[in-house]
């Protein structure tokens, strides 16, 4: 077996080496060096940060990792489901049950780098077809953009009574949020990446920006009511099915969900095929 990498190692004693990373760490390794993925380094660090209640960072981590083997989808999806395995250790069940996001993460990145890798060969199946240009003046001038064309994307989102739903936002993560009435409102964007959110500071109700499951986002940024949130060049990422959700708790009863003040500004970018 290949020797554990000195910047996991590393990695550990940043975070004190803790139950979960002492139990986790190689197992983790294993499965991802097994299922004969590249950048084990970041995935297996990514895990870690996760657990340790680091999620940013990790995820942060889980993407460099997941971008190093979009040409192996089938590799993803056998690192998954060996962390899923996992629970089956002794004394690990408890982190793998934490680690739900990441694993949606891996799947859903597999499934997309899967799609992606059959839409490939149809097309390189077509240009063999084709001939030679000079027969065939449509494939001289078919475009092919680069899988990682980006064009910005932006928006406002607003709590319309009728498009929100009653949830509970954040009510499976660790964070604790006070029991107050809770209503989102979920849009779906093109964009795969979240760079900029501007919210205004006269908005009287806490306001928290999340992606995908309300209930358990794969991050989330928080605005309490009346201090507003200005992001600028940030890089959170939206998988190809998540949503982009607004989640408002009130503060006070008498005033409305939808006030100009709680207008949610956003932006990011789409790395599309098109």
């Amino acid at each position: 077996m290949r020797p554990r990498s000195t910047a996991v190692f590393l990695f550990l004693s940043q975070l004190g080496c803790g139950g979960a990373q002492l139990i986790l760490q190689q197992p983790i390794t294993d499965q991802c060096e097994g299922a004969g993925l590249h950048g084990c380094d970041d995935l297996t660090a990514g895990v870690l940060l996760y657990v340790d209640g680091r999620q940013q960072e990790g995820i942060g981590k889980i993407e460099q990792g997941v971008a190093a083997n979009m040409e192996a989808p089938e590799k993803l999806k056998r690192f998954a489901e060996g962390i899923k395995a996992l629970k089956q250790v002794p004394g690990a069940g408890q982190y793998v049950a934490q680690i739900e996001p990441i694993l949606d993460i891996l799947t859903r990145a597999a499934d997309d780098a899967g799609k992606r890798k059959v839409a490939q060969n149809a097309e390189d199946s077509d240009d063999d077809d084709s001939g030679d240009a000079a027969s065939h003046p449509s494939a001289a001038s078919r475009a092919r953009p680069s899988q990682k064309t980006s064009r910005p994307t932006a928006g406002v989102i607003v709590a319309v009574p009728g498009d929100t739903d009653q949830c509970n936002a954040l009510g499976r993560t660790r964070a604790v949020m006070p029991s107050r009435e809770t209503i989102c409102v979920a849009v779906l964007t093109s964009i795969r990446e979240l760079t900029d959110v501007q919210i205004s500071p006269a908005c009287p109700h806490d306001v928290i920006v999340l992606a995908g499951d309300p209930e358990l986002p794969t991050w989330f940024l928080y605005a309490p009511a009346s201090t507003g949130l200005s992001v600028h060049g940030a890089n959170y990422p939206l998988l190809e099915s998540q949503a982009l959700v607004v989640a408002l708790q009130r503060r006070d009863a008498d005033r409305a969900w939808n006030e100009v003040g709680c207008a949610v500004a956003w932006s990011g970018v789409s790395r599309t095929r098109r």
